[in-house]
């Protein structure tokens, strides 16, 4: 019987579960290419905005954040927006994706932990969603209705849960074949297992 190439190679490696197939694949990827590291920058310029953008709100007294915005929902508001920006940098820093796992799958439970604090304290008001906007642009954000941003949080906190877990998942293996490859016991770069 017929097999695709791809899944011959990966028989004769030995790679053919699913664990496997992620870590190897994870090794692949690890070493990030000059575009993948200038993208990583719009990631960070992303996230400065989507904080500067919250701050207005917070410092412009907009109505937006409401009394329940207290002290802890401000630093784990930040906290969860800002650390898509450490990830971020890490990655765009090193020019490798599992050194910055750690940092990752730690801003992915920090979201965990914000959805289901703020899908129970809820301390928005959406009706001033696009009050710190030009008039002109405030129409394209204001229609956004409390409860869908609660069916995010929810999604959100499921779909962050499942991240963690499908992040982790290969960062010590990955790190184990990027040490005997470093001590050249093993050249897995050299051979491609799939097409």
């Amino acid at each position: 019987m017929y097999v695709g190439k791809g899944v011959h190679v990966m028989q004769q490696t030995g790679y053919t579960d699913w664990f496997q197939r992620v870590t190897r694949t994870a090794y692949y990827r690890d070493r990030m290419k000059n575009s993948e590291r200038r993208g990583e920058g719009a990631a960070i310029v992303a996230t400065a905005l989507a904080v500067s953008f919250f701050l207005a709100h917070q410092l412009w007294g907009t109505g937006f954040f409401i009394s329940a915005f207290g002290p802890f929902e401000i630093a784990l508001f930040y906290a969860a927006i800002s650390f898509g920006f450490v990830a971020a940098a890490a990655r765009a820093l090193q020019g490798r994706r599992n050194r910055a796992r750690p940092l990752e799958v730690s801003g992915i439970l920090l979201a965990v932990l914000f959805s289901a604090w703020f899908f129970a304290v809820f301390p928005f008001d959406f009706s001033d969603f696009g009050d710190v906007v030009p008039l002109s642009l405030g129409f394209l954000i204001s229609w956004i209705p409390a409860g869908g941003v609660k069916v995010l949080l929810v999604a959100g906190a499921v779909g962050a849960t499942a991240g963690a877990v499908y992040t982790s998942i290969p960062f010590f293996s990955v790190s184990s074949m990027i040490r005997r490859e470093e001590s050249e016991e093993l050249s897995l770069m050299d051979t491609p297992f799939h097409e």
